[in-house]
């Protein structure tokens, strides 16, 4: 369990600590429930990447496994507080990335669902889709912010 009145108690702004803690959690349970997502049905998110037209074949085997597993670990990672400014790095990378695939996808004419929690959760492409991605994406810059410690005199924010 995360002791945040350590956090709290270093923290210039009364609360902020806590907050940012509670941020990172969020965020980091959203990662690991989308990688957990395309986990469940590789050859499902397979085929929403192949949707996208970017990738041979041949690797379309690789990125469905290499993605989920990323956002699993790097989600784990930003939920216990483990190197968070290391994981929202890769994850805010990770997020424009796809984000913007999924742009040049959606200008082209194709609406189709967009693989983000693998086949379990249909989510067509539309505004709604860019409007949740871009407060993602805020909430990565917010939570990779500053460093907060866990412990007294520890910090994992390497």
């Amino acid at each position: 369990m995360i002791d945040v009145s350590v956090i709290s108690q270093k923290s210039k702004i009364p609360g902020s600590g806590t907050a940012l803690v509670a941020l990172r959690v969020i965020l980091g349970v959203v990662f690991v429930l989308s990688g957990l997502a395309k986990m469940w049905d590789l050859y499902g998110f397979s085929q929403s990447i192949a949707s996208y037209n970017i990738l041979p074949s041949a690797l379309l085997a690789p990125i469905s496994i290499i993605i989920p597993f990323a956002e699993l670990v790097l989600g784990l990672m930003l939920t216990l507080n483990y190197h968070p400014r290391f994981a929202v790095m890769f994850l805010l990378a990770l997020m424009m990335t796809l984000t913007g695939l999924t742009a040049v996808k959606y200008f082209g004419g194709n609406r189709s669902d967009c693989g983000c929690f693998g086949n379990m959760v249909r989510r067509p492409l539309g505004w709604t889709y860019f409007l949740s991605n871009a407060a993602l994406l805020l909430g990565l810059v917010v939570a990779g912010g500053r460093r907060v410690s866990r412990s007294g005199g520890k910090n994992r924010d390497k």
